[in-house]
């Protein structure tokens, strides 16, 4: 089964020739690697001339238009029976896909996940804290409108998802957390596969979203906005629960948050803000274990 590997790329090249050799590592021996330049202010002509002699390398370029944009470009080139993603900063393991292709075909599962490292680049650390996704599997319907912890960068998707469903896609009205919108729309539809093991390092650069406190309140409220619109697969979620108590709570502290001037005090108080959300968001997904 030939597998489509989506990078997408804005800037930083060395690191982006570090994912594309992970791929190229892999004991998997179908797939090809479509790397969509979301307008980089960098030359990929020294990287494409590294690559000339290996065909299975496709690089489409296009304005910048943020991730979403550029996920969806590579989807529509894509040719393989499955597609997965990877970001042009993080690595995969070696065996990532001799391990999950396999996996979904004998279990009939059409997306999969698998488990991931933080990797602290500087000093070549690994890290696993707060990555416990054993419960993240099968029927993910609800759970995955919050506290869903599935990394874009282990994903596979089987071609036929997006074409069965032509309405599932990134958003590209989002910068931030369009990964989490678009596992909510597949959930939907199918069961998530799950291999408990770290297959990906997912490099921190202090730029990653889940070190950025402010960032998880302007998601949140997004969040909150498209369940009051009762807008695409958020209308499924029951008006007074948890999930839309939740959601609240992010709306009513953006609200205080975008008013904040400062970004370090903005940042500051964020964190403090997130604090009982995100021990409120545990006891919640107490009930799916």
């Amino acid at each position: 089964m030939k597998v489509s590997v989506i990078i997408p790329f804005h800037d930083n090249v060395g690191w982006l020739a570090e994912a594309i050799d992970s791929v190229l590592e892999q004991d998997y021996d179908s797939f090809e690697v479509i790397i969509v330049d979301d307008g980089s202010s960098e030359d990929l002509s020294p990287l494409e001339r590294h690559y000339k002699e290996r065909p299975c390398i496709f690089i489409h370029r296009h304005r910048n238009g943020g991730p979403s944009a550029a996920r969806n470009t590579g989807i529509a080139h894509a040719s393989g029976q499955y597609i997965a993603f990877l970001d042009s900063d993080d690595v995969w393991l070696p065996g990532k896909l001799s391990a999950q292709i396999p996996f979904m075909e004998e279990n009939g599962y059409l997306w999969s996940h698998t488990g991931f490292f933080y990797w602290d680049y500087r000093n070549d650390r690994l890290s696993v804290r707060h990555t416990d996704i054993s419960s993240n599997h099968d029927d993910v319907s609800l759970k995955s409108f919050t506290g869903f912890k599935v990394g874009i960068m282990t994903v596979v998707i089987a071609r036929k998802v997006f074409d069965n469903h032509p309405e599932i896609r990134f958003d590209e009205s989002l910068r931030i957390c369009e990964d989490s919108d678009l596992f909510r729309q597949i959930a939907q539809h199918y069961p998530l596969g799950l291999i408990n093991q770290p297959f990906v390092k997912i490099r921190l650069t202090g730029t990653n979203a889940r070190l950025q406190f402010f960032k998880r309140f302007i998601a949140g409220e997004d969040n909150y906005r498209r369940t009051e619109n009762r807008q695409g697969v958020y209308a499924s979620i029951p008006r007074h629960s948890m999930i839309c108590r939740i959601y609240a709570y992010y709306h009513y502290s953006y609200r205080l948050l975008k008013t904040i001037a400062h970004p370090n005090l903005r940042e500051l108080l964020s964190k403090a803000l997130f604090v009982p959300i995100y021990i409120v968001e545990r006891i919640y997904l107490l009930r799916f274990r």
